[in-house]
């Protein structure tokens, strides 16, 4: 009986487990239990035997029978950890929305030249006098007006943040971990909405010339005489004006921070940080106007000379360094927007409970 004792004694130390100091006990229960002297040496002689019997037992039946002999997983299961550490990391949402429908750089001209001579020919018998243009400015448009910029709907919003659950501890244990630290991490949300339709810079010249000389040519006998034009300015018109810019509604809000949940704590620390929930909208949209620069000048120095009638025709015009006409516009665009919502947000939500 004793030595049957002995074989699982040692069957429990082959296997590993901590029932070693189970062994002490069981072998001093079995000398108490033992009355006479020759049995115990009988048990103590026969232990080395019993062990080199073990050596050539086949390995297939040892692992059996540690099997048959090892703890019930819910009795290993049951180990305290000593702490549990959750770090959320961070949660970034970014949209940025950068259009540009800006108007460019505009630049006409039309300018009369310097130093220029015309002279118109003479009528015949009955037939009228030559005109003469010498330096006169032309036709100049420039047009540097901004685009159109035309948006739906924009939806950065309705976003969520990390979601952290802490189970420490459950049953049969009954208890956590020592120590529970849960960082909830960042959670950032950021819109950017840039829209640009700016008008942009536009220069229109048509400025007459200096120091020219128009003659206008001598009418007939019945004709009239020519005119005569030098150094005046044209027409200059420049546009620079700002576009259109429609944009529907623009929704960055709704949106939700960590969520933090830790259970079965007992006996233990915890320590939560939520973390840090941001939300930024940022909307700039222009539609300005450029910049806009006509300019249709008299020349100076300029001479024009009409030419004379015949016995009943009229005398021909003279016009010399005359300003034209100058027309430049660089007025604001429109901007629509629908409904801009960057609200009805929230903070991290935190349960902590046993």
């Amino acid at each position: 009986m004793a030595i049957v004792k002995r074989q699982a004694v040692g069957s429990q130390e082959f296997g590993g487990s901590i029932t070693r100091h189970g062994y002490g006990k069981q072998g001093s229960d079995m000398t108490n239990e033992t009355a006479s002297r020759p049995a115990t040496r009988f048990i103590l002689q026969a232990r080395p035997k019993l062990l080199a019997g073990l050596r050539i037992v086949p390995v297939a039946m040892v692992l059996a029978g540690v099997a048959s002999m090892a703890p019930d997983a819910a009795a290993t299961g049951c180990t305290r950890p000593a702490n549990i550490a959750v770090n959320g990391g961070t949660v970034s949402n970014q949209t940025t929305v950068d259009l540009s429908a800006d108007g460019g750089l505009a630049v006409s001209l039309a300018d009369g030249g310097d130093d220029n001579i015309a002279v118109g020919g003479n009528g015949g018998l009955l037939g009228s006098g030559g005109n003469a243009v010498a330096g006169n400015g032309g036709v100049a448009i420039a047009d540097a007006n901004g685009g159109m910029i035309d948006l739906d709907n924009i939806n950065s919003g309705d976003n969520s943040g990390n979601v952290v659950a802490v189970t420490a501890g459950s049953s049969p244990c009954g208890y956590g971990a020592r120590n529970v630290v849960v960082d909830g991490g960042t959670v950032s949300n950021e819109t950017t909405v840039r829209l640009s339709a700016d008008g942009g810079t536009a220069v229109a010249s048509a400025n007459g010339g200096d120091d020219n000389i128009a003659v206008g040519g001598s009418g007939g006998l019945l004709g009239n005489g020519g005119n005569a034009s030098a150094g005046n300015g044209g027409v200059a018109v420049a546009d620079a004006n700002g576009g259109a810019v429609t944009v529907g509604n623009i929704n960055s809000g709704g949106n939700q921070g960590n969520t933090i949940v830790v259970q079965g704590s007992q006996g233990g620390n915890v320590n939560v940080e939520g973390g840090t929930v941001t939300n930024q909208t940022t909307i700039d949209i222009s539609a300005d106007g450029g910049t806009a620069v006509a300019s249709a000048d008299g020349g100076s120095g300029n001479i024009a000379v009409g030419g004379s009638g015949g016995l009943i025709g009229n005398g021909g015009s003279a016009e010399a360094g005359n300003g034209g006409t100058a027309v430049s516009e660089a007025n604001g665009g429109d901007v629509s927007v629908g409904n801009i919502n960057s609200g009805g947000n929230s903070g991290n939500t935190i349960v902590v409970g046993s």
